[in-house]
């Protein structure tokens, strides 16, 4: 693999290959972008270029260092990622308080192979405050061999004061052709990978997860079926069906709020296509045109109301991620969406704004 193998980020893998053309790579980068678009493949195959002993623009997947790059075994390549039941990133990986020793000594010593140090930081903005006050020092005087790449979805719950030390490269969601053809390669087969490619939100990582589902189908009818269904007299019920099907698929805390995210993942497209059919997008150009009945049902609601709708679940995600009971953030978010659909063709529903939960 080499920068060749990314696939429809054309324009962050240019940007990329430019600087290390011109020598002119600097100290820390930001990778943004939504979640299974290629940020931390295309910051590893960054990492095995900069350490490569053949290559110039990208890794020649061929000499001894990136060998040991691919099989993450080289010693100038330090990884960081959040660790726990809380999924966080914690102070101790960067500096020990009793011998001092972590990542910051680690960037600060002379590289053992390549000529520079690489560290790559997966969900960046999983730093606690302790440990992204800690790491800011190295933002603010890095060591001049070290390249520091930070990877995140939420570049937005990280301090403006590291934000504005590195310099971000965009990652855009992928085109729905690029999903369906790493689907059909990976033997997915072709009609589901299609259906799967409309349904990521152009993410692959989530197209990937959806197609390990073999009752992925019926559970997104569920899925939706409970949504639907909502009302103000049934919103216990209808979370316990959701926090159901949740926990039957996990088996720890946080793959349930991932679980959870991405079974609302469900509702957001379909809102979404509700939005475009009621501006008359042909039911056959709609990812859940396999639920004709269902869409037209619920294009009887105002557009501010599914505004809001999609609103509440973004905002329920965002506190799924930032740790917020799960309990509790699916039923505040099916009150709210209760609240919306019970308006129905309301065009002046009063907007709720969501609760922030900590």
């Amino acid at each position: 693999m080499s920068f060749r193998s990314i696939l429809g980020q054309e324009r962050a893998v240019a940007a990329l290959r430019g600087a290390l053309a011109a020598g002119r790579v600097p100290h820390a980068y930001l990778f943004v972008g939504p979640v299974g678009v290629g940020k931390l493949t295309t910051a590893l195959e960054l990492a095995k270029a900069l350490v490569c002993t053949a290559g110039e623009d990208d890794a020649c997947d061929a000499c001894g260092a990136c060998v040991k790059a691919a099989h993450r075994t080289h010693p100038d390549i330090y990884r960081i990622e959040p660790e726990g039941a809380g999924r966080q990133i914690k102070i101790g990986v960067f500096r020990d308080r009793e011998t001092g020793e972590g990542l910051i000594k680690d960037l600060g010593l002379k590289p053992n192979e390549a000529a520079r140090n690489v560290a790559l930081i997966d969900d960046a903005h999983a730093m606690n405050i302790e440990s992204a006050n800690c790491f800011l020092k190295t933002l603010e005087e890095p060591p001049p061999t070290a390249v520091l790449v930070l990877v995140t979805a939420r570049p937005d719950a990280l301090p403006e004061t590291i934000v504005s030390r590195c310099q971000a490269v965009q990652f855009r969601p992928l085109a729905a052709d690029v999903i369906r053809g790493k689907l059909e390669a990976h033997g997915c087969e072709s009609g589901l990978a299609e259906v799967l490619a409309r349904w990521s939100g152009g993410s692959l990582g989530r197209a990937m997860a959806m197609a390990a589902q073999p009752e992925l189908r019926q559970l997104r009818r569920t899925v939706l079926d409970i949504v639907t269904r909502l009302e103000p007299s049934n919103i216990i019920e209808q979370a316990g069906r959701l926090l159901k099907l949740v926990r039957e698929r996990s088996e720890s805390l946080a793959e349930a709020r991932t679980v959870a995210g991405w079974l609302l993942d469900f509702a957001v497209l379909f809102y979404r296509d509700v939005v475009l059919r009621q501006v008359s997008v042909a039911g056959e150009d709609l990812s859940s045109n396999d639920m004709a009945e269902l869409l037209e049902s619920e294009t009887a609601i105002s557009r501010l109301g599914i505004r809001a709708i999609l609103d509440t679940i973004e905002e329920a995600k965002r506190l799924l991620d930032a740790n917020v009971n799960l309990d509790a953030v699916v039923a505040d978010a099916f009150s709210r969406i209760a609240y919306y659909r019970s308006r129905r063709a309301a065009t002046a529903a009063p907007v709720i704004e969501p609760r922030r939960g900590t």
